[in-house]
């Protein structure tokens, strides 16, 4: 395996996604569950969940300056996507993940 960048190591193509961790998979965890069983399923949100509380212990305990600011946004572009982020928060709160807001488009 190797890893090529035209100048430091993280500078180009492996650091360019935006830098964002976020627990989860992107088909959603319905998706997962139906293809995996919901015991796997839930070994693999666990396991996303843990990969980001290990990168958050990683940058404090090295003091790693990286503007962290942690949460994200899922947006609702059409009135029938706000159904499916509710039932995408309804998961990630059935799997003990608390701390979600759905906002409408008056908030």
């Amino acid at each position: 395996m190797a890893l090529l960048e035209q100048a430091r190591v993280g500078w180009g193509a492996s650091g360019r996604n935006g830098g964002q961790a976020l627990v989860g998979v992107a088909c959603g965890q319905g998706k997962l569950e139906a293809l995996v069983g919901a015991d796997d399923a839930r070994a693999i949100w666990d396991l996303s969940v843990e990969a980001v509380a290990q990168l958050r212990a990683r940058i404090a305990r090295h003091g790693i300056d990286c503007d962290w600011v942690a949460g994200h946004m899922m947006v609702a572009d059409k009135p029938r996507h706000l159904a499916e982020l509710a039932a995408a928060q309804a998961e990630f709160e059935r799997h003990g993940y608390a701390g979600t807001t759905l906002l409408d488009g008056a908030a």
